[in-house]
């Protein structure tokens, strides 16, 4: 049953032209001690995937590093900053990740709305 899971997420992740992402960690850790937990919402199959990274330790997907990435996908979050520092700790894969070119902050988006519809 793992190991389908494990494959869908795969699957998921090399097709993926639209995904959201959020990542948690303990208040107490460092920057550099990189997500606890990372959560993956991709849209076309209504999907949601939240891993425990510390589980996974090296064995990170490489098609979920790739898809933050890869220019086909739209990676979507919300106040991004801390979670884009993290994610560069998470795997070398990622210390090019730019959070001007490779992910979509919808948090101003919001703020915007919620101010029109004060």
């Amino acid at each position: 049953r793992k190991g389908r899971r494990l494959a869908k997420l795969r699957r998921l992740a090399r097709s993926a032209d639209l995904v959201a992402f959020d990542c948690e960690w303990r208040p107490s850790s460092p920057h550099c001690a990189g997500v606890h937990v990372l959560q993956l919402a991709f849209a076309k199959s209504r999907t949601v995937y939240v891993m425990q990274v510390g589980h996974l330790g090296d064995r990170m997907p490489v098609e979920v590093l790739q898809m933050f990435v890869r220019p086909s996908c739209t990676v979507v979050g919300f106040g991004v900053g801390e979670d884009m520092i993290r994610l560069r700790h998470l795997s070398g894969a990622l210390s090019s990740l730019d959070a001007h070119r490779d992910i979509v902050d919808i948090q101003c988006l919001a703020g915007a709305r919620a101010f029109l519809m004060e």
